[in-house]
């Protein structure tokens, strides 16, 4: 059975593949999907936002948008996949009950693999794909700490977490079958 007015948000570090899942799921459950980080794009290209600064600056300075916007979301009949890097724990605390929210690890890579799997499978329209090895290695320690704080909240906020560090096609297609054997 296909959720009715409900949110999913997915949430994760960079590259564990919330974008992915998200089209996997607003495909199969004929949900809208939603992009906070291309909402942070669209900011910061509107000088709302700093162009630079660190995931954790960008994620407190949205946090008053993002909890209104969440807010006028859960108030809509429309059915949505949220994903995103930059969501702070509050919102999430707040609307818990309102939304479906699955955490995406991939606790079980070291940084050398996930690197590696960059170079391997990132293509020309990946936004990874143009940096040089240096700073692509420099973006990778960057996503392991980003993989640590969403962990820790994963567990702190009691969030249904799956781990993607080997064989993230299976594990997207047993999420899917999770949400859509539900009942609401």
């Amino acid at each position: 059975m296909v959720m009715m007015n409900k949110i999913i948000l997915i949430l994760g570090a960079p590259r564990c593949g919330k974008t992915t899942l998200a089209k996997l799921l607003s495909k199969s459950l004929n949900y809208s999907m939603i992009s906070v980080d291309d909402l942070v794009s669209a900011l910061r290209k509107s000088n709302v936002l700093p162009l630079d600064g660190d995931a954790d600056e960008i994620t407190k300075d949205i946090y008053p948008f993002l909890k209104e916007y969440f807010n006028e979301l859960s108030n809509n009949e429309i059915n949505y996949v949220i994903e995103g890097t930059h969501v702070d724990f509050r919102i999430v605390e707040a609307l818990k009950n309102n939304f479906n929210i699955i955490g995406l690890t991939f606790n079980e890579l070291t940084e050398k693999k996930i690197f590696q799997n960059l170079r391997k499978y990132d293509n020309k329209n990946d936004w990874t794909y143009c940096f040089d090895d240096d700073t692509l290695r420099e973006k990778v320690n960057c996503f392991f700490y980003r993989n640590k704080y969403f962990n820790d909240n994963f567990i702190k906020y009691d969030i249904q977490t799956y781990d993607v560090s080997h064989n993230r096609e299976k594990v997207f297609l047993k999420i899917l079958s999770e949400l859509q054997n539900k009942n609401y």
